[in-house]
Formats: structure tokens, sequence, C-alpha cells
């Protein structure tokens, strides 16, 4: 436990075969071991990279700060900051923390993401989750992105807004579409609620959270309907993000 303790006080970055394998704790589920050693380590997305999208740039364009897909069509959100690359080991963290209920992995993904981008998170007014529709929600029990930015929130005392966006449309898997598949599977999927009065959308700055990013299509989605609604900017953090 006291090995624990130290880590989640620690502000330096630790290798992430060693961060998916360290001892947790969770009130829910006690004490526990992950059996599971990993030799490699995650792949953190540094400069460069496009700020727009997180996408890792060619050393020979480092003096470039979008990539050409973010030129020719640019997204709602302004810039994007993700710690990993969604490699193998990024990859079974994230299924371990969303489908096995690990949720003690909160903690440590949002120390990641909260070190990796401090000054969209200090600079924003609220930040919003990408909502899960409501049965997905029903049967997980709990929206990862949410519980990521409560955690980023609570790093930097700043205010969360989970109900704001809604998704109202049941999506279908998006595992093996392409690009194009996946920004019209959540075209028009999400909708603001009525807002409450301290998270009054018109003239915000909106940092969007989320696990993982793969073409963009849902940030995107849920980036355009903050812009229509008056968001005045929209950032993104993830912890992961798909390397085309």
């Amino acid at each position: 436990m006291n090995k624990i303790i130290n880590i989640l006080k620690d502000k330096k970055s630790i290798p992430l075969d060693q961060f998916i394998n360290i001892s947790l704790y969770d009130k829910k589920f006690g004490y526990y071991m992950t059996k599971n050693p990993i030799g490699e380590r995650g792949d953190f997305i540094t400069a460069p990279f496009c700020h727009r999208c997180a996408v890792p740039l060619t050393v020979a364009s480092a003096e470039e700060t979008h990539c050409a897909h973010c030129l020719l069509d640019p997204p709602f959100y302004e810039q994007t900051r993700a710690v990993f690359s969604y490699s193998a080991p990024v990859k079974r963290l994230v299924l371990r923390f969303k489908n096995a209920q690990m949720t003690a992995l909160t903690r440590f993904m949002g120390h990641y993401m909260a070190q990796n981008a401090s000054e969209l998170i200090e600079s924003c007014d609220f930040i919003v989750p990408v909502p899960l529709h409501a049965e997905r929600l029903k049967a997980r029990g709990f929206n990862q992105a949410t519980l990521l930015a409560y955690e980023l929130a609570r790093s930097h005392r700043h205010k969360v807004a989970p109900f704001l966006l809604a998704r109202k449309k049941k999506t279908s898997s998006k595992a093996g579409l392409s690009a194009e598949a996946r920004r019209k599977n959540v075209e028009n999927a999400f909708e603001i609620t009525r807002p409450k009065k301290d998270f009054f959308i018109q003239n915000k700055k909106i940092l969007l959270v989320d696990d993982v990013m793969t073409t963009g299509a849902t940030l995107n989605a849920c980036a355009q309907a903050l812009c229509a609604a008056g968001a005045s900017q929209v950032n993104v953090v993830v912890f992961s993000r798909a390397v085309r």
C-alpha cells in the first residue's frame, strides 16, 4: 500500500509497463496485483506533433504546427493534447480501464493527462467529457471520460459539466470503420442539453476530454455541437491517440 501512495504523490512520470502492472487499490475491489507483465513501453507523443489533432509529425516538418489533413479540412476543435500513441500496452490498459472496471486507473491516467495539457486545462472555462449513449452507460456503469474529466478538474480546481453534452443517437461500433464511415456514424449524434447558469456556453473556452482519439470523428462531432451553441473555442485532451 505504501508503494501505491508514494506513486500517487510522485510528480515524476513512470514507465508505462510499471504504470500498467503496479499494485492498485480500489475501494470496491480491494487490494490486488495485476499478473501479466508487459515488457514494452508505451510511446509518448512528443514534439513535433500537429497542434490541432496531436498526430506526430516527421522531423522534416518540425517547423510546422499542423498536419496536412488539418490544414485541408480543419476540425471544429482548435488544439489537442495526447499522452501516448495507441500502441499495444496502452490499448491493453485502456481496455482494462473500461471493460474490466479498473477505475483505480483514473488517477494514473489523469496524472499524465494533466501534466501533458496543463496550459489547456488552466485556460479553459470548464471541462466537458465525451458522453456515452444512455444504454452504453447503463451497461458499463460509468463513463470513463467523466472519470478522467473530474480527475483533471481536481488537479486544477476547475468545474466539470458532465451532462452539458448528450449523445442522442445510438451509434454502431466504430471498430474496423474507415475515417469517412466513422464521421457519418457520429454525424448529428450529439446535442447540448439545457445548460445550468454556471455552465452557460456562449463565448466560453471548453475542454473536451476522452480516453482515446482514433480519427477524431467523435470529438469533432462534439466540438461542432458546442461551437454551434456559442462556444468561443473547443480544445481536446485524451490519454491516447491512434497514429495514422
